[in-house]
């Protein structure tokens, strides 16, 4: 499998399950990279069912508020330093920690 230049697994969106070629949407996308990565620690250790299903609620509320919430439709394999700021500036000024939004 090949990995990107932080360790993570890329996999090509070419490989489309539907029919035709229509492009993912960006929650399948997301899932494909989640289930690719979730199992990760950065000790190398396998990580807990628990914090692979919080991490993935987390992830969803994340690119869930993008799209919803700012307006800021991207798909996961585009996410750039703006829209980490964006997201931190709206966390701030709603006076809400990253985690809120996932519960």
């Amino acid at each position: 499998m090949a990995k990107n230049g932080r360790g993570f697994d890329e996999r090509s969106s070419d490989t489309n399950s539907r029919s035709g070629d229509q492009p993912k949407g960006w929650k399948a996308e997301l899932q494909e990279i989640i289930d690719a990565n979730v199992h990760k620690r950065a000790n190398n250790r396998q990580a807990s069912h628990r914090t692979m299903e919080l991490n993935a609620q987390v992830l969803f509320a994340i690119f869930g508020t993008l799209h919803h919430k700012l307006n800021r439709p991207i798909h996961p394999r585009n996410l750039a330093e703006a829209h980490i700021k964006l997201l931190a500036q709206y966390w701030y000024t709603e006076n809400k920690a990253p985690a809120t939004d996932a519960q």
